[in-house]
């Protein structure tokens, strides 16, 4: 081909503006340089360009925006994030704190039960009540000693028909139920053991894990519950009694229980009206005007049993008394001991005499004798009782004062 051009131009070479078309034509400069597409979409992204390309001076001032509102975002985002864990540990020390105060509670009830514990121990030995009334029955049951309107109970109890006088013949058994019915220890054993073992279990169940935060109330009636269905299960097995006997039987123990019931509401009451009246509080205010200090106990066992016989309930005694005697055993020096077991001592005088106390009702009605024949009969031992134990609780406070 050059040997061509070059004949046809007579061996002349050619102008200067002469380009073949084979030659490549020079580059077009343009006002923008060159830039990539992939680097310009990575400077938007994280503001930096790679290596060895520049940027315009606009994508340059836009990229560092970018970046600046990046940086003061993580910052403000970290700043936010200490905030945050500086509130937790705040938080943190405050829990930390509140379980220590709990701690400290906990030990200090827990060093209060240990020392209620301990006096109560303690008491024991004191509880002169309690005793003599042990002897007092250990001595009727051997001699057949009867004084007072006992005597005259025993006499128609003998005859078989009632000390009263209301015409009301002496029943066997509470109810007057059945007595076909052929004996068998299971029919007693197994309601009974059922009944303490859901007691436990109810305990268990109603205190989540824990058998001293149960609820002895709701325990206590299912396992009642549970024991009549099991005895009542068994009856039926072993043929002793058809479905409509048992269902009357519990009817007719509900029938008699329901005046027991009314007598505890209105017991309950008087109790409550007794407490509201400060009738408790003002008897103990006055016996700590010039009190012999010896003396203290058998005082204390004295206004327990006139309290107690006044609202027939032992607890609420305790709760009247066991506050103010307390501090004037510490302070008169008599051992708390012995004058906390003189109030216990005169609370469980007034639950065996006073005819509107629980046990005495009870008692009365499992009997099936009327409450006040019950108490006429018991007062004239438990006086005997009570006497024997305020000499024994005045010589103790003389024999214990100081120590």
């Amino acid at each position: 081909m050059r040997l061509t051009m070059l004949v046809s131009y007579g061996a002349t070479p050619p102008p200067a503006s002469f380009q073949p078309w084979c030659q490549p034509k020079p580059a077009i400069s343009y006002p923008c340089p060159a830039y990539p597409v992939g680097n310009l979409r990575r400077v938007l992204a994280t503001g930096a360009p790679e290596r060895g390309h520049a940027l315009p001076a606009r994508s340059l001032e836009d990229a560092h925006d970018r970046v600046h509102d990046r940086r003061g975002a993580h910052r403000l985002e970290k700043e936010a994030v200490q905030a945050r864990l500086q509130t937790a540990y705040t938080q943190a020390e405050i829990a930390t704190e509140k379980y220590n105060q709990a701690s400290a509670q906990l030990d200090t009830v827990n060093e209060k039960i240990h020392q209620n514990q301990r006096l109560l121990v303690a008491a024991v030995p004191y509880c002169f009540y309690c005793l003599a009334s042990l002897v007092l029955v250990g001595i009727v049951m051997v001699t057949g000693l009867t004084i007072g309107p006992m005597r005259k109970a025993e006499k128609a109890a003998a005859e078989g028909r009632h000390a009263g006088g209301d015409g009301i013949e002496a029943e066997s058994g509470l109810g007057g139920g059945r007595t076909d019915i052929k004996p068998n220890t299971l029919y007693m054993i197994l309601p009974v053991a059922v009944l303490l073992v859901a007691v436990f279990v109810g305990l268990y169940v109603t205190g989540n894990g824990d058998i001293l935060k149960g609820s002895g109330s709701s325990s206590i009636l299912y396992s009642v519950i549970i024991a009549i269905l099991v005895e009542a299960a068994l009856l039926l097995a072993k043929r002793a009694m058809r479905f409509g006997e048992i269902l009357g039987a519990i009817y007719k123990g509900m029938e008699e229980l329901l005046p027991l019931a009314l007598l505890l509401i209105f017991a309950l009451t008087l109790g409550d009206v007794s407490r509201q009246l400060g009738t408790g509080v003002y008897l103990a205010g006055v016996a700590k005007q010039g009190l012999p200090a010896f003396l203290l106990p058998a005082l204390f066992f004295g206004l327990g049993c006139v309290i107690a016989f006044a609202t027939g309930t032992c607890y609420g005694t305790l709760a009247i008394l066991v506050p103010i005697a307390l501090p004037m055993a510490a302070v008169l020096g008599i051992k708390p001991a012995l004058v906390f077991a003189a109030c216990v001592n005169g609370g469980v005088f007034g639950n065996n005499c006073s005819p509107v106390a629980d046990t005495s009702i009870v008692t009365a009605m499992a009997a099936r004798i009327p409450v006040v024949d019950h108490i006429r009969t018991q007062l004239p031992y438990a006086l005997v009782a009570a006497a024997a134990a305020f000499v024994m609780f005045a010589a103790a406070g003389l024999a214990t004062r100081g120590l």
